[in-house]
């Protein structure tokens, strides 16, 4: 067979052989990912497990917000009054890890480096020079704020709004509101102490640019100084 012919088979089998390789190796990735897919969303308690994250850390806000209210208008009297909120923000916290710790088993069971995931939470945040301001900002968000009890059974969104005038300064307990900096940090440090590492924060007001302008320049140079969260952002 001539030196040609042989160079042009070698070159064919090449091809064929590389071709096959790549095949196998798509299809190989891709039923990791099938097999990834499926026991994530055969693991249905791992759904579960985020939606308690996310309510827990809603538990550990309104419970915070009420005992820092609670102090401040009159620690004494309102003593049995914080204590129940510390109890509830230490079983909220606990209920958190728990469901932290069930998520991240799911995760390796999956395959998946958890050095991976991106661990992304919305804070809610009403910062503002003027503490009133911040305070007034969230009103608008009050029947998100309303108990199970009083919810329950109103299917008119008119009847919730009018239940949530009643109290307007219950949408307190969904945010995280202050005026000082430093409070904001440590108020947000738990969570990335638990890891999150991607942080958007929802402001409640309609100035968006004024909470931008003030968040931007006062909290997050903190909290990069704190963590060195590179991948921090502000999202309105």
């Amino acid at each position: 067979m001539p030196i040609r012919t042989r160079l042009l088979a070698f070159a064919l089998i090449s091809v064929v052989l590389v071709c096959a390789a790549g095949y196998l190796g798509i299809a190989n990735g891709r039923h990791v990912r099938e097999t990834q897919r499926e026991t994530v969303l055969n693991s249905g308690p791992v759904f579960t497990q985020l939606a308690t994250i996310k309510f827990s850390g809603l538990r550990i806000i309104s419970a915070a917000t009420d005992f820092g209210l609670f102090r401040l208008e009159d620690p004494i009297r309102n003593a049995p009054r914080m204590r129940n909120e510390e109890g509830e923000i230490l079983d909220a916290t606990r209920q958190l890890n728990d469901s932290l710790e069930k998520t991240r088993v799911v995760w390796e069971r999956a395959g998946w480096d958890p050095a991976e995931i991106v661990r992304m939470i919305e804070i809610k945040v009403s910062y503002d020079h003027d503490l009133d301001f911040a305070r007034v900002a969230t009103e608008y968000w009050a029947p998100l704020a309303l108990s199970p009890e009083q919810k329950r059974d109103v299917e008119d969104p008119i009847e919730l709004e009018r239940l949530a005038d009643e109290d307007p300064s219950i949408a307190l307990r969904r945010f995280i509101v202050s005026d000082d900096p430093d409070e904001i940090v440590e108020r947000i440090a738990p969570y990335v102490e638990r890891g999150f590492d991607n942080l958007v924060f929802h402001a409640p007001g309609n100035d968006q640019r004024r909470f931008l302008d003030q968040f931007c320049a006062d909290v997050v140079p903190l909290l990069r100084e704190r963590f060195s969260v590179a991948t921090t952002r502000q999202d309105a």
